[in-house]
């Protein structure tokens, strides 16, 4: 498995077929078919317990510019969501503590659709294929949040929160 670890991007993750352990801070999960992650810039998670058996886990990290928890976070440009839904997507991902949900049927098909992209032609010219599916998967998420009832917290965002990190990790 990976070890704890944290990454300067946002990372998502969608499991197909197996399980899988996967933990943040004092809580772990049995991932299951179906299911998504979704874990913040900087916040220290794991993935297997401690070993990570047959299965088939997707996974992309999409960097926005921040190194500290409470840092403005600076989307690519190769984004197409409006200002609004860009924002919505951005405050609840910031504010959300629930880093596991089932993912829809259209999160699935993307994520599928991305292997299939990245295993039958690793040239450049699949870039703007690549681009259009993670533009979808945002849009889905975004979709599949808003119809969840979710608990923000904004101080997972805080200024308080990166020092308390910063101390941690001493």
């Amino acid at each position: 498995g990976l070890e704890w670890h944290r990454n300067e991007g946002i990372e998502l993750t969608f499991l197909e077929p197996g399980n899988l352990g996967f933990a943040i801070r004092d809580r772990s999960f049995r991932l299951q078919p179906g299911d998504m992650t979704v874990t913040r810039p900087w916040q220290e998670h794991r993935v297997g317990l401690p070993t990570v058996g047959p299965c088939r886990l997707h996974w992309v990290i999409l960097d926005v510019e921040v190194r500290r928890p409470n840092q403005h976070w600076n989307w690519p440009r190769w984004l197409v969501l409006t200002r609004g839904d860009l924002q919505e997507l951005t405050t609840m991902l910031r504010h959300n503590e629930r880093p596991v949900w089932k993912a829809t049927s259209e999160i699935k098909r993307c994520f599928q659709q991305i292997a299939r992209t990245v295993e039958s032609n690793r040239s450049s010219s699949q870039i703007s294929r690549l681009t259009a599916y993670l533009n979808e998967i945002l849009v889905m998420t975004l979709e599949m949040m808003r119809g969840r009832h979710m608990r923000l917290d904004e101080t997972l965002s805080s200024s308080r929160r990166t020092v308390e990190l910063f101390l941690a990790d001493l």
